[in-house]
């Protein structure tokens, strides 16, 4: 009951910080073209990647951390959030290098919505877009990582964090699309159809 009451007042504290108090699914202009999809967590990356190989899960997850001996036999849903993980210190620039091949080799990136990997994005100038759960299923999408974060974070640390990687990533200036929790593969095929990646990223 604890959990209910806290997602229900963080979910209504960021209805009334984004897009003043109204979140609608944002129609993608045709002619915008994007390099990298990031999207928030729990919306289906790993899914949509294995059902449609022209969408590549670039997880951050093993560049950022390594797992130490004890936590290896763990799935990955498992090892998220853990408390014993080692972050490395050059890890953005690894991924960056994973990104870069990843584009090369013809393939659509999905990437993990997180702050400091957004500015190095905007840095090197790649063209995101911004992928969030709708009004709708906002509840759902916590309920979701909470289920996957069993070993690490508590259900009130998750809150806390996913109300503020959201409330500020919705304001950052990237082009956003906000869709139903489980609409992310027809969402990429869609834009993907559209000319909207096929043509920023060099694939016929």
């Amino acid at each position: 009951m604890y959990f209910g009451r806290v997602s229900c007042l963080v979910y209504f504290s960021i209805l009334d910080r984004v897009v003043g108090g109204v979140l609608l699914r944002k129609k993608i202009t045709l002619n915008s073209h994007y390099d990298v999809v990031m999207v928030m967590p729990g919306m289906g990356k790993t899914f949509s990647s294995e059902r449609d190989r022209r969408f590549y899960d670039l997880d951050t997850f093993y560049i950022h951390y390594d797992v130490p001996k004890h936590l290896r036999g763990l799935p990955l849903d498992k090892l998220k959030g853990h408390n014993d993980l080692v972050e490395r210190s050059d890890w953005i620039e690894e991924y960056l290098t994973s990104l870069e091949n990843t584009i090369s080799s013809g393939l659509v990136p999905l990437v993990n919505s997180r702050k400091d990997l957004y500015h190095a994005l905007r840095a090197k100038g790649y063209r995101i877009l911004l992928v969030f759960p709708s009004r709708d299923d906002y509840r759902l999408i916590l309920d979701r990582l909470i289920g996957r974060n069993r070993e690490g974070l508590t259900s009130e640390e998750i809150v806390e964090w996913f109300d503020d990687l959201y409330s500020e990533m919705t304001t950052y200036p990237s082009d956003k699309s906000f869709i139903r929790a489980n609409e992310l593969l027809p969402f990429l095929r869609d834009l993907y159809n559209s000319g909207s990646l096929v043509r920023s990223l060099g694939v016929s």
